[in-house]
């Protein structure tokens, strides 16, 4: 499915209509046109139409920016003017018009003018030569169609086989997530049907795997990343003509597999974004620069290979020389080796995620967790310390009735983000379903300027906790409504439930029968509709009727697993506030909590990639102090960046630090960036821009927190002290 031009009716010009986004947009001529099919390598960048038009003008009704360019892509200037601005070139420029509905461009041959005009519109005006070529991509965030498979290994491969029909490009400019589409989605059926309209790639990549689960879900990335066709039998690997790569020996098992296939992704991926520098965007990148000499690759050769013969000379290279270059990847979802849950890999491809299929576990241990809620007051609903003793003094027992669901530990994972897919609770990581992962297409991002909060505190003792109204909308470029209600009744919450706001923070007690309200309880399980977009239930053991919400309209939430303290609690809430509101998604903010809290029992039930709101410095960040000079006034940082859902894995980002001037890198997101050493006074005032976090010897401070005095005071405290290692996301 590819974007259509039409010309457009009743009026001059021409109507671009993306089928997959359901996204439309209109460009004004000044006389009929009839737009014609073209190629479209006569576009430097990768569109899915392109078609040759004659115009003497290009009027869009929007004030966009429009970047000017070479033929070859190469930036020239950028019109971004005030009213009655202009820009005049003498022409063989691409102009590529920033669009939120689709990517556009225009390859103008003459010389041109533009203008922001009287009433607010871009008129592109073309002299001399009027035939011009338009392009157009489709951001593709949504599944062009579905693909029907059965529930058997071999089928699976098959439509693995067709996913990297979403693709926008074949070249190592795939590396950039707005270049990687959506898959189709897969859906049950009795026999398998490819749609005829996919495009599949031809990339002589094949992999080989064992029709078994435990091998089918965790190469799923790598064949759709590769265009890769997938078959059953013999040994795991990567076949391309007469060469091949071992995935893993006959007596390596499938724990062995899956590390070499994230191994083998992460290479493959790396070493293409150090490719892709020879190409469009020619950007000093740091990893590139750090492994100039280390590397035996010709990358200006290499850009023009197809995948194939790429994917051969990265794999030439020893992973050695490039572990320690390697950015950390975003996030790493296990899956039970099942059939239940062949419907959620498309998503997972769209996120790029690394998948797992877990080995038998234990069983997590609650009782600290409980001990602790009971040494402390506990949030119960008579309001009183009496769980802590009886009227001797004495250590009470608190019933806890068990979850329904086993609670247990993940094993770790080498990444930044978590999420499980399967029977059970994972403890402090991310319960995915498939039916929270498929109401990800039914979202719209909302088309109020505000972010809407309500804080809703169910009892008088904990009004106190109230003040996380203050950490939502700390924000220099969004606007947040935030409503704090209290003492509601359960027709007051359950309205509260089924109003469309974006978040909901919900303080006070809940147990098995629901959330307690001042004239009873209400279960949430007997809601028809939930509006709420995102939730935090910062009450005790409150899974369910989080989970209630989820299955019942809510796309993510945080919610407890056990009793909680009071002071836990409130740290919880106030730390999972500040990081939403700086970006970070649910999955992130909920792993920032350990840095505040010894509340563990804690779970993220949803699309846990989820944001409240994005980071005004682009990608969310944390900063760790490792060293400081007081008599030099400076200062030794960690720079460390975090998920962000429009910017996925191969973005890249350059720290706004002054003293690096116009020559600062950029680097590859996520995780550890570098160490940086600045002049105390630039950090402060870069952390002033929007509360971030910052940790100090393993403690979690926000930047608004620190003034001068008390930001000295920790750096008294680490100056000369010994250099640590770069803190580890995972």
């Amino acid at each position: 499915m590819k974007p259509k031009v039409r010309p457009l009716d009743g009026d001059h010009g021409l109507a671009i209509f993306d089928p997959i986004e359901n996204t439309r947009f209109v460009l004004y001529t000044d006389r009929d046109v009839d737009p014609v099919p073209t190629d479209q390598d006569r576009i430097t960048f990768p569109v899915g139409t392109a078609v040759s038009v004659d115009a003497g003008t290009l009027t869009i009704p929007d004030d966009l920016t429009v970047h000017v360019r070479t033929r070859d892509g190469e930036h020239v200037d950028t019109f971004e003017a005030g009213l009655g601005d202009r820009y005049s070139s003498d022409g063989g420029r691409l102009l590529d018009l920033v669009n939120p509905a689709m990517k556009l461009y225009v390859l103008a041959p003459g010389p041109f003018e533009i203008t922001l005009t009287d009433d607010w519109t871009v008129e592109l005006e073309f002299r001399d030569s009027t035939e011009l070529t338009v392009g157009v991509r489709s951001y593709h965030e949504r599944p062009t169609t579905t693909i029907e498979t059965p529930r058997e290994p071999e089928a699976v491969m098959r439509a693995l086989s067709a996913a990297g029909s979403a693709m926008k490009a074949t070249s190592c400019e795939r590396s950039y997530p707005t270049l990687r589409g959506h898959p189709p989605t897969f859906e049950p059926a009795e026999e398998l049907s490819i749609p005829s309209s996919l495009d599949l790639p031809d990339t002589n990549v094949q992999i080989r795997v064992p029709s078994t689960w435990e091998y089918v879900y965790p190469v799923a990335p790598l064949a759709y990343y590769l265009g890769a066709s997938v078959r059953p039998g013999g040994s795991p690997r990567i076949d391309v003509g007469n060469w091949s790569f071992p995935l893993a020996s006959a007596d390596e098992d499938s724990k062995t597999f899956t590390e070499r296939v994230h191994r083998t992704l992460q290479q493959v991926f790396f070493l293409d974004c150090l490719t892709r520098t020879e190409g469009l965007f020619q950007i000093e990148l740091d990893e590139r620069r750090r492994l100039a000499d280390a590397l035996e690759l010709d990358f200006e050769k290499l850009y023009d290979q197809p995948i194939d013969r790429q994917v051969r000379a990265y794999l030439d290279v020893p992973y050695a020389t490039i572990e320690d270059y390697l950015p950390s990847w975003h996030l790493c979802v296990d899956i039970q080796p099942s059939p239940d849950y062949v419907e959620t890999l498309p998503y997972l491809l769209d996120d790029f995620a690394l998948i797992r299929c877990p080995e038998p576990r234990e069983p997590a241990e609650l009782d600290e967790e409980i001990d602790q809620a009971i040494t402390a007051f506990v949030r119960d609903s008579d309001g009183r310390s009496s769980a802590a003793s009886n009227s001797n003094g004495e250590s009470a027992q608190v019933d806890v009735p068990p979850l329904e669901e086993e609670v247990f530990s993940p094993a770790p994972a080498p990444t930044i983000e978590q999420a499980y897919i399967g029977d059970g609770l994972p403890l402090r990581r991310n319960k995915l379903t498939v039916e929270s992962l498929e109401r990800r297409l039914e979202y719209d991002a909302s088309a109020d300027e505000s972010i809407s909060v309500q804080i809703v505190c169910n009892d008088q003792k904990m009004s106190e906790e109230a003040i996380v109204e203050q950490f939502y909308g700390v924000h220099d470029f969004l606007q947040y409504d935030v409503d704090v209600v209290q003492d509601l009744t359960r027709d007051q919450l359950a309205a509260a439930f089924r109003e469309d706001v974006d978040m909901l923070h919900y303080i006070g007690h809940n147990d098995d029968e629901g959330f307690e309200c001042v004239d009873g309880k209400l279960d949430a399980r007997d809601l028809d509709d939930v509006g709420v977009e995102t939730f935090l239930l910062n009450a005790c053991k409150s899974y369910e009727q989080g989970q209630a919400l989820i299955n019942n309209g809510a796309r993510v939430g945080v919610a407890s697993l056990s009793l909680v303290s009071n002071a836990a609690a409130n740290r919880l809430g106030q730390t999972m506030a500040r990081a939403l509101n700086a970006g970070f998604t649910f999955r992130s903010a909920l792993s920032l909590t350990e840095f505040t809290t010894s509340a563990t029992q804690y779970i993220v039930l949803g699309d846990g990639g989820t944001q409240l709101a994005r980071a005004s410095s682009g990608v969310p960040c944390l900063v760790e102090l490792v060293d400081a000079d007081l008599d030099s006034e400076a200062v030794t940082i960690d720079l460390l960046t975090y998920p962000d859902s429009p910017d996925g894995q191969g973005a890249t980002w350059s720290p706004s630090f002054t003293s690096f001037g116009e020559s600062a890198p950029d680097y590859l997101v996520f995780g550890h960036l570098d160490r940086f050493t600045l002049d105390i006074d630039e950090f402060v005032e870069l952390q002033s821009v929007q509360p971030n976090p910052v940790v100090v010897e393993g403690q979690l401070y926000w930047s608004d927190e620190l003034d001068r005095r008390t930001f000295s005071d920790m750096l008294s405290r680490i100056e000369h002290s010994p250099t640590p290692r770069p803190r580890e996301l995972s």
